[in-house]
């Protein structure tokens, strides 16, 4: 855009503009820029501050020093509001799991209760052994109780449950 005249802001240069041979259109209402002096140099060299009304609170800019402070205390509020939220989240999660365990304990007692029991075959025992999730030590246990049944039907024991073959396990 030019603009006429020399006392007026020129954004491409007058030589540019004849070299390249574009045409030129004036503007119907002249306007001046109002930082600029009449050499084109920025009359305005200083920090101006402005206050304003927002919704009727005045706003008052900061200088940058009171800036960074208030972000620094941003920060910090930022950090132990994290802090706070953590600390309900572990206490809920706490919470939850010490309900599931009671609810598990208050079926353990009903079951106990009921006297219910659950008969395992020695087919499913060693299905289990040799499962690869079951560590060493449950392998353990229940090879012992498997030998335990075993050596029962061999003594040639046999009630309701324990025929040969059966393991009974109780839960509770």
């Amino acid at each position: 855009m030019i603009i006429d005249e020399g006392s007026y802001v020129i954004v491409a240069s007058e030589r540019c503009v004849n070299k390249l041979a574009l045409p030129t259109i004036f503007h119907p209402r002249l306007y001046r820029l109002q930082w600029l002096s009449e050499k084109g140099e920025f009359l305005v060299g200083k920090e101006a501050q402005v206050t304003f009304t927002l919704s009727g609170l005045y706003v008052k800019p900061l200088s940058p020093r009171e800036v960074h402070e208030n972000q620094k205390k941003m920060k910090v509020k930022r950090k132990s509001k994290r802090k706070i939220e953590r600390k309900i989240r572990k206490k809920e999660s706490k919470s939850d799991y010490e309900k599931i365990k009671k609810k598990e304990r208050k079926k353990k007692s009903e079951r106990k209760a009921r006297g219910e029991r659950k008969i395992i075959k020695n087919s499913e025992i060693k299905e289990r052994v040799k499962d690869p999730s079951l560590s060493s030590k449950i392998k353990k246990k229940i090879g012992k109780k498997k030998g335990a049944t075993t050596s029962r039907s061999q003594r040639g024991e046999k009630g309701p449950l324990g025929q040969e073959g059966t393991f009974i396990c109780f839960y509770y």
